[in-house]
């Protein structure tokens, strides 16, 4: 047809133009079932808990798309109980977190999504833990990443012993870019533990950090998705104790139709 509204694209015959009523007819349905059906699906969520490749969608076309990437968590470290008192080693950091808002026309048919692994736990003795993995989604000419919190110092018991807790990770290349949570000191005071440390929480706020224990032992897991695992506290008896682990980040794309 000779042209087109500009919002919706429903097309129209101009002055001159030679009448054609069927195909004008056939041209407008078409159109505004288009747009019907924009409106019925209105978001279209992926979710990524592991790396793959993103497929837009073809009908109907997204306007516009959404993508927000979650670092993954560092471990807790873990404690080497010499029987010389008490102590509780470093949590981990939270992942970072950014988003990023694209016109659907500015990206490709298919992206690389890459989801890096969960911080592993510090291992039972004077052990670190892992740093998270960095998750990211790229794009031609654009890299929206986060990368993952650093684990937690392990540490010799002894008597006031505390690990330092692991950084957050940041986020980077997006409309909006994060910093994770760092993750909490273990604190001994004076013989008495405090146990009130967590792992750091994601920049975004979807993964919590795992919190203190309640008596010495192994420390607690980082939830899903980028929380921050929790440090092990070893008591007046002399055992070796691990970590927590860091939990999984993630990518979420949303298509706005």
């Amino acid at each position: 047809m000779a042209d087109v509204t500009p919002t919706y694209s429903f097309p129209y015959l101009e002055l001159g133009d030679s009448p054609d009523g069927a195909s004008l007819g056939e041209d407008l349905a078409l159109a505004v079932e288009g747009v019907l059906t924009r409106m019925d699906t209105a978001c279209k969520v992926t979710f990524f808990a592991a790396s793959g490749t993103w497929t837009k969608n073809v009908s109907p076309a997204p306007k516009w798309v959404e993508v927000i990437v979650v670092g993954s968590g560092g471990g807790g470290g873990g404690i080497n109980g010499m029987n010389v008192g008490q102590g509780e080693s470093g949590y981990g950091g939270g992942g970072g977190w950014s988003i990023k808002k694209y016109a659907a026309t500015s990206l490709s048919t298919t992206e690389t999504v890459t989801v890096g692994a969960a911080g592993t736990a510090g291992a039972a003795g004077n052990n670190a833990g892992g740093t998270g993995g960095t998750v990211s989604f790229s794009s031609a000419g654009n890299l929206v990443q986060a990368t993952g919190g650093a684990g937690g110092a392990g540490i010799d018991s002894g008597t006031s012993a505390a690990g330092v807790g692991g950084a957050g990770g940041v986020g980077s290349g997006g409309d909006v870019n994060v910093t994770g949570q760092p993750g909490g000191n273990g604190r001994v005071i004076a013989s008495a533990a405090l146990l009130q440390a967590q792992g750091g929480m994601s920049g975004g706020g979807m993964g919590g950090g795992a919190k203190a224990l309640t008596g010495q032992g192994n420390g607690n897991a980082g939830s899903l998705y980028g929380g921050g695992g929790g440090g092990a506290f070893c008591g007046t008896t002399a055992s070796d104790f691990s970590g927590g682990a860091g939990g999984k980040g993630c990518v979420i794309v949303r298509e706005y139709f």
